[in-house]
């Protein structure tokens, strides 16, 4: 089977969630047996050691170069789209069975004269014109929060346009899949399916008892930042008396206002900053809980799901757990104000049995939920017939 597997960011290293569900969906396919060819689109060079990752799971990997779009084009597609024309133009061979184009920032390749795509898969990672809507809620910048809105605007146009473009949706957020049913009447001219994010759903031991917590993310978007902040400056200091306590902060990070948010997070007492690495699991290991703050929401806080995956029992706001089917008090603990954050916080560091309840629980909900290669299986039943 022929795909071509379509990216709006290189998915290597998979240091956040959106590269971590694309990541884990080519290694899916790649273990299918399906011959995948690779289009993604980058901002600045692709370093070897990167390039070879996944050209051990694909057949090819070919880089377009994304160019800014000034403000003043007519205000026709999203900048988030515009930024990646180069996809209309690129050389394509001529037949594939199956495009997979992730999210519909690479949606302009379907105007690529020399795609000829049997069947054309549109992932759902967000309700982009939500999310934008949100990240302008949590921006504090005036002119930064006018190109969210302005994002928001012209993606709820644009996700419509190529929805229809293409053949069917797979939703990573099993609320707005739910929510397209109900708006559709169930009915819709484009065929929907659930699929689950491609995080790797076999859990690792709890985790050991001790005092720190961990927050794991990316550190340069505004609703990430507003969720930390929260957790830094209302729960964080009501934490501060339990006995070997401190919160670790593991985030991936890039040029912008993320940097100056370090610093200040580096000068909090209580505080170890951790940006850019590449392995998760030492830091992980060495927590007894992972805090999941998320003030806003929108498509699927993969982060949660990592958490629970590498044996750390979660505490999360219900932002923080939305489109994941994660379920409150059985899988993880939920608070919606700092003082029930803190006070499940303290019980999770105290509490070993409670800690052995959650983690099991979800570990189990992992198991029967998100195998990606058993879902894509049942998508795609012409690669298990031919294997």
């Amino acid at each position: 089977m022929r795909v071509l597997h379509v990216m709006p960011d290189f998915p290597w290293p998979p240091l956040h969630g959106g590269r971590v569900d694309i990541w884990g969906r080519l290694a899916a396919l790649a273990g299918l047996g399906a011959d995948v060819d690779v289009i993604a689109t980058v901002r600045e060079p692709v370093a070897a050691e990167a390039l070879d990752k996944v050209l051990g799971l694909a057949r090819r990997a070919t880089l377009v170069a994304r160019k800014p779009r000034p403000l003043s084009l007519p205000l026709l597609r999203p900048l988030q789209v515009a930024s990646r024309d180069g996809l209309r133009s690129v050389a394509l061979e001529a037949s594939y069975d199956l495009v997979i184009l992730e999210s519909e920032y690479v949606a302009g390749i379907l105007e690529n004269r020399s795609l000829r795509p049997r069947r054309v898969a549109l992932r759902i990672h967000n309700d982009e014109g939500v999310y934008y809507s949100e990240l302008a809620r949590a921006e504090r910048s005036w002119w930064r929060k006018l190109y969210y809105l302005r994002e928001s605007a012209l993606f709820r146009r644009w996700s419509e346009r190529a929805a229809g473009a293409a053949g069917e949706l797979w939703f990573i957020s099993h609320e707005e899949w739910q929510r397209f049913l109900e708006r559709s009447g169930r009915r819709g001219t484009v065929a929907s399916r659930w699929l689950p994010a491609a995080v790797e759903w076999r859990c690792e031991p709890l985790t050991p008892p001790g005092g720190k917590a961990i927050w794991t993310g990316n550190l340069f978007q505004p609703n990430n930042l507003a969720g930390l902040q929260w957790y830094v400056e209302q729960v964080h200091p009501r934490l501060m008396d339990v006995a070997g306590y401190r919160l670790v902060v593991a985030g991936s990070l890039r040029p912008g206002p993320g940097e100056a948010f370090v610093r200040w997070l580096r000068a909090t007492p209580g505080l170890e900053v951790w940006v850019n690495e590449l392995d998760l699991g030492p830091l992980c290991r060495a927590a007894a809980v992972s805090v999941n703050p998320a003030l806003h929401g929108g498509g699927v806080k993969i982060k949660a799901l990592e958490a629970i995956r590498r044996g750390l029992p979660l505490v999360s706001t219900a932002a923080g757990v939305e489109g994941t089917g994660l379920r409150p008090g059985e899988d993880f603990l939920c608070a919606g104000s700092a003082q029930e954050m803190a006070a499940a916080v303290r019980r999770l560091l105290s509490e070993p049995a409670l800690r052995e309840k959650l983690h099991g629980a979800a570990a189990a909900f992992l198991a029967g939920h998100y195998d990606q290669r058993r879902h894509l299986a049942s998508l795609l039943p012409e690669l298990t017939a031919a294997a």
